[in-house]
């Protein structure tokens, strides 16, 4: 993770860097990754008051995308039903479950089956202020997320969450635990993309308070710099 913090700030900082690399607290809502609209990706999402079904019964079942395109083998339910998980707005918060909740998908990917290397993205994100509690993200495969979560610009939380699965496979069940922390979740956008030669290079960060203090040092030491230019 120290790793990407780095690069986060050599970008800032006017270094070369990765161009897919999002910075969290820099933005005001969920990034496009680069993968987005070419081939072998498909691309869905929930966006405010559109978690509730065809049924309005206060239980996710199959929820229609509001982002992206409705792709066949798309599913997105939860266990146990007999939870209240809706707001009254229709978005997700946990506060009058007994109990954790799980968030089920079944993700349809557009690849070569069985080769090659599969990137999965879930991105979500709160209404305003935290989550209470983090989600946990089940394994694919075998294969654990890459996880980030932070405030941003717009004082709302997000998270990133990318797998990186050896091979292809149509679909995949992803299980997203949420537990009785009033997490709250208005907005949810999962890309995929296969591609033969390698992973999708997208990355998302939360620098730390010591790497925005070396950006926010680096910036004085310029101006500093220039006015003693001036001054010579």
């Amino acid at each position: 993770m120290k790793k990407m913090f780095c690069l986060a700030v050599a970008g800032v900082l006017g270094v070369h860097a990765a161009s897919a690399q999002f910075v969290i607290n820099n933005g005001t809502g969920l990034f496009a990754p680069s993968s987005r609209g070419s081939a072998n990706s498909t691309w869905f999402g929930w966006g405010s008051g559109s978690f509730d079904g065809l049924t309005n019964d206060e239980i996710i079942d199959n929820p229609t995308p509001t982002f992206g395109t409705t792709v066949a083998g798309l599913s997105f339910t939860q266990t146990p039903t007999s939870h209240d998980i809706l707001s009254s707005g229709n978005n997700i918060y946990t506060g009058g479950a007994a109990g954790n909740t799980d968030l089920l998908f079944s993700l349809p990917t557009s690849g070569t089956v069985g080769s090659g290397f599969t990137t999965i993205i879930l991105q979500g994100k709160t209404a305003f202020g935290g989550f209470g509690s983090e989600p946990l993200f089940s394994l694919i495969g075998g294969t654990g997320a890459t996880y980030v979560s932070g405030a941003n610009l717009a004082g709302s939380s997000q998270f990133w969450a990318k797998y990186e699965i050896a091979g292809n496979l149509p679909i995949y069940n992803l299980a997203v635990t949420l537990a009785n922390a009033n997490i709250s979740i208005s907005e949810v956008q999962i890309d995929t993309y296969w591609s033969a030669t390698g992973f999708a290079a997208d990355t998302a960060v939360v620098p730390e308070p010591s790497s925005l203090a070396l950006v926010a040092l680096g910036s004085f030491a310029v101006v500093a710099w220039k006015r003693r230019s001036r001054q010579a």
